[in-house]
């Protein structure tokens, strides 16, 4: 066997930092172990966390931050360890959005390494002046990293066509699809999730909605489509994830919108992996009301699992169901369609299941680990 190629990636967010961006990259470190020597460098958001530790057999090096920017917590030590690390690996990759990301980029160049991209999504906060410096500090410095990248990409060619800073650099683009893995089945002791098992006994339909409780979610959209639900079927919104958000209240603000629907919503908290398992398995339509979502993995994973999809027409988290076919797409933010779209999925669910297997078919872990595989070569 050859020698394995040694590869530095270098990320805002990793486990156990449980957003879609940290999943991702787990997800393919633990695929591709046995073919690259993979050195992940993150930020220690979390204090317990050990400065050094292997992870899924890639060792995982966590710097301190000094202050909080939104959600990601900004470091300069990291600087300093990447130009450590980025002499001793053969390719860096720069999980993004990244705070330092062009720093990143110019420690790889000057030493001649080979540097590729993975873009996650162009930054999009919630408002105000101060978010939009952010927002154009972010696209700048994006600019210039993917100036200097070897190759840049993101999931979809269709995303990166229509993102801030992608578009510019179509002819070093690759589309990836990472693999997206299950959860595993475990013992299931949240009381939320057996209200939830509870209701599909009784013959509810059981709609899911995730994520993080931001504005870019869309679901203040959601939260004013359901009053306009003609469906005679019984219903339940099942929401997975967190809703205080320390960098935006968009639970506080909605709380007005939820409150005549309350009945219908059931807020089932943080999930672990055994729960999602749950989850996933209980919900019969996933819903992504989402303002911006680059390809989001609980729509990946829910219809793996089963569920198809009601999705917002926009770039990136549309071509799931555009692909497959495993579900309907509705007009961005407007909660009117939605709510005609939610009806007649709810008519006929079973409608989609002959489309279940193009879902399966394109994300297909072997062909896309591969992709991967060839692309960090």
């Amino acid at each position: 066997m050859k020698d394995k190629r040694n590869v530095l990636i270098v990320t805002d967010f990793y486990y156990p930092h449980w957003t879609g961006i940290a999943k991702a990259i787990l997800n393919m470190t633990k695929l591709l172990k046995d073919e690259f020597n993979f050195t992940i460098l993150t930020v220690r958001f979390d204090k317990s966390l050990p400065a050094e530790e292997m992870v899924e057999g890639s060792k995982v090096i966590r710097a301190d931050y000094a202050f909080s920017l939104s959600r990601a917590k900004y470091s300069f030590s990291i600087i300093g360890k990447c130009w450590e690390l980025a002499q001793k690996n053969d390719t860096v990759l720069i999980n993004s959005p990244n705070t330092n990301i062009l720093p990143f980029a110019l420690i790889t160049k000057l030493f001649g390494k080979r540097l590729v991209t993975f873009h996650q999504g162009d930054l999009t906060l919630p408002g105000g002046f101060k978010d939009r410096i952010i927002e154009k500090i972010f696209d700048l410095s994006t600019l210039g990293a993917f100036t200097l990248a070897n190759g840049v990409s993101t999931y979809t060619k269709d995303y990166a066509q229509n993102s801030r800073v992608l578009s510019p650099f179509m002819s070093k683009f690759t589309p990836l699809l990472p693999p997206f893995i299950l959860p595993e089945k475990g013992t299931m002791s949240n009381k939320n999730l057996q209200k939830l098992e509870n209701y599909k006994k009784d013959g509810y339909t059981i709609l899911g909605f995730a994520g993080r409780f931001v504005n870019e979610k869309g679901f203040d959209v959601l939260f004013k489509a359901i009053p306009q639900m003609k469906t005679k079927k019984k219903y339940i919104f099942a929401f997975a994830g967190e809703v205080q958000m320390s960098y935006e209240d968009t639970y506080e603000k909605l709380k007005s919108l939820m409150k005549p629907i309350q009945d219908k919503i059931l807020i089932l908290g943080l999930l672990n992996d055994p729960e999602l398992f749950s989850f996933y398995k209980l919900i019969d339509i996933i819903v992504m009301p989402s303002r911006s979502d680059c390809f989001p993995l609980v729509q990946a994973e829910a219809t793996i699992a089963g569920a198809p999809s009601i999705c917002a027409d926009i770039p990136g988290a549309r071509m799931l169901v555009k692909t497959t076919g495993y579900g309907v797409l509705f007009a961005k933010e407007n909660d009117t369609d939605l709510a005609e779209k939610l009806d007649a999925v709810m008519a006929d669910k079973n409608q989609y299941q002959n489309h279940h297997k193009n879902v399966l078919q394109m994300l297909d872990i072997n062909a896309n680990t591969r992709k991967i595989a060839n692309y960090l070569k």
